[in-house]
């Protein structure tokens, strides 16, 4: 019996099947910012976001990554490939303009690869770099009185930025 290829090479790390605005492309899937609000609803969207990818915690079972994650040592932003080179792609988010899609509000998030329809927003460029850098975790120890049992470098992380919607 085969075992898991833990490479980043399937067609999920390939450009070519995200959604890119061509009419041979499956369209973004497209979601509002979360909102809060007191009162009468919830109708004002969070004022920060941030953007994440735990790629150091799912790197660690590829042998050719060497993602340590009690240092980050060679955990990357691009994942490899069973032949230790990095993935042709990550998948990314893009602010859109709604109008088009039947909402009320002025923006969306979508997913997928660069979408034609991307507003420039400083804060969400449209590519891989916008999850930022590895992210330091402290992991509590459950019934430890606040000690600490590990840390770890688990994800990739923007910081807060302004919510562009």
């Amino acid at each position: 019996m085969a075992t898991n290829d833990p490479g980043f090479d399937g067609t999920s790390y390939h450009s070519k099947y995200w959604p890119n605005g061509s009419d041979d492309r499956a369209s973004s899937v497209l979601f509002s910012s979360p909102l809060t609000g007191t009162g009468s609803g919830y109708t004002d969207p969070f004022p920060q976001a941030a953007l994440e990818t735990d790629l150091p915690r799912i790197e660690t079972g590829n042998p050719q990554q060497n993602c340590l994650r009690t240092t980050g040592a060679g955990c990357t932003l691009i994942p490899v490939t069973d032949d230790g080179t990095p993935a042709n792609f990550y998948p990314f988010f893009s602010i859109v303009e709604a109008g088009g899609q039947g909402k009320s509000t002025a923006c969306d998030w979508g997913i997928g690869n660069k979408l034609p329809e991307s507003i420039k927003n400083s804060h969400v460029p449209p590519s891989v770099n916008q999850y930022g850098t590895a992210l330091f975790l402290n992991y509590w120890l459950y019934g430890g009185h606040g000690s600490i049992s590990a840390n770890h470098y688990n994800d990739f992380n923007s910081g807060a930025f302004t919510n562009p919607c």
